[in-house]
């Protein structure tokens, strides 16, 4: 049986690593979860962040600094993922979250190809948008969008500080660019 994998995308501080947390600490609360989450964080930096921000011990987590995984780390992201499956069988799920910048298609294109297309199976690209910085992102940033129109889902964070105009502007402009996405709020 192939592991199901997630590529966990979104522009800088659109709130990966927030969701993260969140999926773990539900997983761990639902005690019957069977198998292990795998957590691939890439990072573009020379020393990771949003790693040490993931809690220990309740998910395998991997960090792959120094590049992005979707230009340059494409072997290393071969060889991580390779090496989590042989050493952890356990392991049902990976989730790979991207660096802010990344575009998320040629990531499952690294997944989709051998020796990866015999033992991964890409269920998602899941996209995060942070309704307080999307225009900005937008404008300055063509991964930012690129993110958008490759998502399978959408979801669209920070409510708690995002006013209705600026939900409802990311909102309508998201579904402009992944009409065929749910956008979930």
């Amino acid at each position: 049986m192939k592991v199901t994998t997630l590529v966990l995308t979104g522009f800088l501080g659109a709130g990966k690593t927030t969701l993260l947390n969140r999926l773990i600490a539900a997983r761990a609360a639902a005690g019957a979860v069977t198998g292990k989450l795998a957590i691939v964080v890439n990072e573009l930096g020379a020393v990771g962040v949003d790693g040490d921000l993931l809690p220990r011990g309740s998910a395998r987590q991997v960090e792959l600094p120094g590049g992005c995984v979707c230009c340059v780390l494409a072997d290393d992201l071969d060889r991580t993922v390779l090496d989590i499956l042989d050493a952890n069988p356990e392991v049902d799920t990976i989730l790979l979250e991207t660096t802010g910048v990344a575009e998320p298609v040629p990531i499952v294109w690294t997944l989709e190809r051998p020796p990866l297309d015999a033992r991964v199976r890409v269920a998602a690209i899941v996209t995060v948008v942070d309704p307080l910085s999307w225009p900005a992102a937008q404008a300055t940033s063509t991964a930012a969008q690129i993110q958008v129109e490759s998502a399978d889902v959408v979801l669209v964070t920070k409510l708690d500080v995002a006013t209705p105009a600026q939900l409802a502007a990311t909102t309508a402009s998201v579904a402009a660019l992944a009409p065929h996405a749910p956008v979930i709020a």
